[in-house]
């Protein structure tokens, strides 16, 4: 790894650090040029140094008589809200790429980035004059993803996202192939689907499926995503104070499904009827094929015994 970063700044010695006591107030947190910590989680953090100090003192350059953070940001953070005010720290005199890539491989070495963690870095490193070839030849694969450049556009783009959505990514709760999918929605639309998506809580698979059928509905019908998520329908069921969170989903994914399968509907609604016409019992459940697409059917029974299964099949034939 550190082979890499001598390949890419210098091969000159890195015995530089010279360790120097300064105040905290001294260090200007509002300045992120070398940061990449996104989510910060700060409680374990807190409590380390609250019992054993602060161990590994974080990485500073000054600038105009103030210092920039190249690495140890949440130490520092923690350090503040514990309120100590004089701390040690690495002093730095290199240029702003070797400094971003010193702070970059202690996290690597320490840590899994997050997903937005990436987007920031690979963003970084173009904004410091690394070309998009090297990018993707020599840090793509540090991150474990493809070396390709829509692999590498795909994470540039996640930076254009608003704060909430990027904090739902990093932690997971939002893939990165999903706040893709957003990213098709003009910005308004984008906010009005995401906080929908939170309001009901829906899994990944849901968020998929939900944003797929509203962006190929306003395709076909060329109407606004914000026109169908204010339609009447959709704020019934989301005013329905007898329906609980998957309730209004589960509503709100049959409305839209019909809506863009009007075809499958139609199929719906006759199997209904012949359900209906059947009058089965409670313990006979008649399925179809998937959408549709196959000509069979399939008759599942509930029963206990012989002589159940044969009352069954008796109150099926009358």
């Amino acid at each position: 790894m550190w082979l890499l970063f001598l390949d890419i700044v210098s091969n000159e010695e890195y015995n530089y650090f010279v360790l120097k006591v300064i105040n905290l107030n001294d260090i200007d947190f509002d300045d992120k040029k070398f940061v990449i910590t996104y989510a910060e989680h700060l409680e374990s953090l807190v409590n380390s140094i609250k019992k054993v100090g602060l161990v590994n003192p974080p990485l500073v350059k000054k600038v105009n008589g103030r210092y920039k953070i190249i690495s140890g940001y949440k130490r520092l953070k923690a350090c503040k809200q514990i309120g100590i005010y004089k701390i040690k720290v690495q002093l730095i005199e290199k240029g702003a790429l070797e400094c971003f890539l010193l702070n970059l491989y202690e996290n690597l070495g320490t840590r899994k980035l997050n997903e937005i963690e990436k987007s920031i870095v690979l963003c970084k490193l173009i904004e410091f004059g690394v070309s998009k070839a090297k990018v993707i030849a020599q840090f793509l694969p540090l991150f474990d993803l493809s070396p390709h450049i829509k692999i590498l556009n795909n994470y540039l783009k996640l930076a254009t996202l608003g704060d909430e959505i990027k904090l739902q990514i990093a932690e997971r709760k939002i893939t990165v192939s999903n706040a893709l999918r957003l990213l098709r929605f003009k910005k308004e639309e984008r906010n009005m689907v995401f906080n929908l998506i939170q309001d009901l809580n829906f899994n990944i698979n849901k968020q998929k499926e939900f944003m797929t059928l509203l962006h190929e509905i306003s395709s076909r019908e060329r109407v606004s995503v914000s026109s169908i998520l204010i339609e009447p329908v959709i704020l019934n069921i989301l005013g329905n104070e007898k329906l609980n969170l998957s309730q209004k989903g589960d509503r709100i994914f049959f409305y839209l499904r019909r809506r863009r399968f009007p075809s499958l509907a139609l199929f719906e609604d006759k199997f209904k009827d012949l359900k209906k016409e059947l009058k089965l019992a409670p313990e006979m459940v008649l399925r179809h094929s998937p959408y549709f697409e196959g000509e069979d059917y399939k008759l599942e029974i509930k029963f206990k015994n012989v002589k159940e299964l044969k009352e069954l099949i008796y109150k099926f034939r009358k």
